[in-house]
């Protein structure tokens, strides 16, 4: 064996032996790699992060943070948004409480015919938006709003102090139904408008 190859196997030996070394960490994954997927249990509804690129089966995928129309008009909810409401439905059922949509997704007709009514009702444009926004302005038309029903005020009350763990929000204070996917689920929500503008 030549001196070459005998320095090389003492600083092998010495990088082996040595506990500076040894005792390095392993280096974890940049954070940026690590997919998490916020999913519901069917069963239970109840949010949770998976660290996974998406939600296994047997589970509703409630995507993450607000959720965003695109540009070209839908024909139903957004389903992240279907996928929310049917978790905080789901967990609602198991302690008893009843809840359903209303009103979700609306044409733009049926938007603009709603508005009208509202525009005969009050006989004025400002005070008619307060509580139905014209088409073009509307989140429902765009399938990122739900107008939701109650089966009892325990379950509005539930709704209304959890509705963020599904992502939710109330935005209008005049519109006690009126709740849209503004933020990630079991984020913040923002305060309320006093009706719609």
């Amino acid at each position: 064996m030549g001196k070459k190859h005998t320095f090389l196997l003492c600083l092998c030996a010495i990088l082996v032996a040595s506990p500076a070394l040894a005792n390095t960490p392993t280096p974890s994954p940049s954070p940026s790699l690590v997919t998490i997927s916020l999913c519901a249990p069917i069963a239970t509804g109840i949010p949770q992060k998976v660290l996974e690129s998406k939600c296994p089966e047997g589970t509703r995928t409630l995507g993450r943070g607000p959720v965003i129309h695109g540009t070209a008009r839908p024909k139903g909810l957004h389903p992240h948004l279907r996928n929310r409401f049917l978790s905080a439905q789901t967990a609602a059922q198991n302690l008893g409480f009843k809840i359903s949509v209303h009103s979700g997704w609306r044409s733009w007709q049926t938007q603009a015919r709603l508005y009208q009514n509202a525009l005969t009702k009050y006989k004025n444009a400002r005070v008619a938006s307060r509580w139905v926004l014209p088409p073009e302005r509307s989140m429902h038309v765009w399938g990122v709003a739900l107008d939701v029903q109650f089966g009892s005020t325990a379950a509005q009350n539930w709704f209304r102090w959890n509705s963020n763990h599904f992502g939710l929000c109330r935005t209008y204070k005049n519109e006690w139904w009126h709740y849209e996917p503004v933020i990630s689920p079991g984020g913040k929500c923002p305060p309320m408008q006093p009706f719609a503008k």
